[in-house]
């Protein structure tokens, strides 16, 4: 199982979840909340033998002609052949002020660790705004531009030949499209691009592609993707990676 030096980084999920799930349950907060959880899994056994675990909290306050909340929390976790090759873990909170609006303020703050590519803690925080071009009946698409301040704690294994830690201002942008293919699939796309505010060459990129389908009023089938690129990664830790996800999501 995960390090006990890893469990700090879910802590802010674990703290806003069981007041979210509260709120659910509370007769005159019902409507206010949306709350998703998700489980993934994927194995083998005989002549090889893997498990990767993936399961997840997100809570959404659902009034938002002021306002909108959001809190998550993502787990995954696997081994192969008594190897770990996946353990990595994310907490984020994000508040978007009037985001109803075309144009419209947000701040967030995210949480993480991934023990693969060797970084103990990730903090980002920051603020910006949003700007929604499109929205129609199949869809919607936005883009965010966002100052922030990111500091990365690195593993032993890495920190011994790198500085252990280090603290940048990055800027982010973030691209979103939200399509719907059917009564009941429909297809995502979210890409961020942070790069160092004095050097572009030097960036994370995040790119996700999800194709969802409803199974019930409360079931959804999503197969997903996701890129990962860091143009400056610790010693001994590859530049990309790609994620290949199969999930099914709950609705509370």
């Amino acid at each position: 199982m995960p390090g006990t030096r890893s469990l700090p980084v879910l802590s802010l999920a674990l703290a806003v979840a069981p007041a979210l799930l509260h709120a659910q349950e509370a007769g005159e907060a019902k409507d206010h909340w949306s709350v998703h959880a998700e489980l993934g899994f994927n194995g083998a056994a005989g002549n090889s033998s893997f498990s990767i675990l993936r399961t997840g909290l997100r809570a959404v306050h659902l009034e938002t002609g002021v306002a909108e909340f959001e809190a998550s929390g993502l787990l995954r976790y696997g081994r192969s052949d008594g190897k770990v090759i996946a353990d990595d873990r994310k907490a984020s909170v994000k508040l978007d002020v009037w985001p109803e609006t075309r144009l419209s303020p947000f701040a967030f703050a995210d949480v993480s660790a991934d023990e693969i590519r060797r970084l103990d803690l990730r903090f980002s925080g920051g603020a910006g705004a949003k700007w929604t071009f499109w929205t129609g009946g199949p869809g919607k698409a936005s883009v965010r531009a966002a100052a922030l301040y990111d500091y990365q704690n690195f593993s032993e294994a890495a920190a011994s030949r790198a500085a252990p830690s280090e603290s940048l201002a990055r800027w982010s942008v973030r691209s979103k499209l939200e399509r719907r293919l059917s009564a009941t699939a429909s297809f995502e796309h979210v890409a961020f691009w942070q790069p160092v505010w004095d050097d572009a060459g030097d960036y994370l990129l995040d790119v996700t592609h999800s194709l969802s389908t409803r199974l019930q009023s409360r079931f959804t089938l999503a197969l997903e993707h996701q890129f990962l690129r860091d143009a400056s990664p610790p010693p001994g830790v590859e530049t990309s990676d790609q994620r290949f996800s199969v999930v099914l999501k709950m609705a509370f």
